[in-house]
């Protein structure tokens, strides 16, 4: 339900005129989560589909004049049994910064791979991160915002 739920949201918002509503946040996280994307909630089936239901989402909160710092997919699924899954997601990610690697962008794949010595720690499963992983995730962003405090808007300022 939770997942059918974001599905809906991404669809929605910030909906047909953002370009004319004051927008309700200044900046936007766009975590490119790889089961929000890949799911029959959102019809996307491919690589080329994902991005696009990316770009939508990157385009409406442009158009609603909302600053967007796009993330990358987590390292999902790169040590199981499923190759296919690990294949659509750095396809994806490859997409993904090849568009905006070299704007408002970070990277959660490099910093917390999941051959990482401390892997049972902070991965749940092949997709989510543990409690542990969650936090270094938001460590991990924190000192990405910090390294492009130049690149943000003035009130965003750390």
């Amino acid at each position: 339900a939770h997942t059918r739920k974001t599905a809906e949201t991404h669809n929605q918002a910030p909906g047909k005129d953002a370009a004319t509503l004051p927008p309700p946040w200044d900046i936007a996280l766009l975590l490119s989560g790889c089961n929000d994307v890949l799911h029959p909630y959102t019809k996307v089936h491919t690589v080329d589909q994902g991005f696009k239901f990316l770009s939508s989402v990157y385009s409406k909160l442009v158009e609603a004049r909302v600053t967007v710092i796009v993330l990358s997919l987590p390292d999902c699924c790169a040590q199981t049994g499923k190759p296919w899954y690990y294949k659509w997601c750095t396809q994806l990610n490859e997409k993904i910064q090849d568009k905006w690697g070299k704007g408002l962008y970070v990277n959660l794949t490099a910093p917390i791979p999941q051959d990482h010595p401390d892997a049972k720690r902070l991965w749940d499963d092949c997709v989510h991160y543990s409690p542990a992983g969650y936090d270094m995730m938001g460590e991990v962003i924190f000192h990405g915002l910090k390294e492009m405090q130049d690149k943000l808007p003035p009130h965003c300022a750390m």
